[in-house]
């Protein structure tokens, strides 16, 4: 009955990842979940974008359009050789500095923050199998820095799955589960 049942198969590890304002990442081994987390990543972003001294480096009208993948993958790669919090001054010194326009810049802030939030996966995802959920412009985020952090060649490409199929199928499962009380 899941989405995946690949990822819940006996002797099978996957490190689950939703993509999201609220980022969670879980374990599972053998179908059980081992350990879950919630991270901050995008609730971050909106306060150092909107209230931090970063502020007048970035944009947010640019989150609607299409990602610049070269300046989010600058910012993973940044945030992969400075750790997350030295490579967050570099949103601001690129742009008093460099010139770096406020656009480019918001999509190097992203990538630091997913960088940063993805840095633990190359100790936790030994042996596992990576799944992605999220929806379209976020697996294309997480892909590019997956693929920047050379986890995609190190443990393959991860299976992606669509945030509104994962959604529908939670809600399947949960009819399914609770039918007897609902037909009551």
């Amino acid at each position: 009955g899941t989405l995946r049942p690949e990822l819940a198969a006996p002797g099978r590890r996957a490190r689950c990842l939703l993509a999201g304002t609220h980022p969670k990442h879980a374990l599972l081994c053998d179908g059980a979940l081992q350990n879950f987390r919630a991270l901050l990543t995008g609730e971050l972003f909106e306060v150092l974008a909107r209230e931090s001294l970063l502020a007048a480096s970035v944009t947010h009208e640019v989150a609607a359009g299409p990602p610049d993948l070269a300046m989010f993958r600058a910012g993973v790669a940044c945030a992969r050789e400075r750790g997350a919090e030295a490579a967050l001054f570099q949103v601001r010194a690129r742009h008093l500095l460099l010139a770096t326009a406020k656009e480019a810049n918001t999509w190097f802030l992203s990538g630091v923050l997913v960088g940063g939030e993805l840095s633990r996966l190359e100790c936790e995802v030994v042996g596992a199998t990576l799944a992605l959920i999220g929806d379209p412009m976020r697996l294309t985020l997480y892909c590019a820095a997956l693929e920047e952090l050379g986890l995609a060649v190190r443990f393959g490409a991860p299976i992606l799955i669509a945030l509104n199929d994962a959604v529908v199928a939670g809600q399947e499962k949960l009819m399914r589960a609770h039918a007897h009380q609902l037909a009551a």
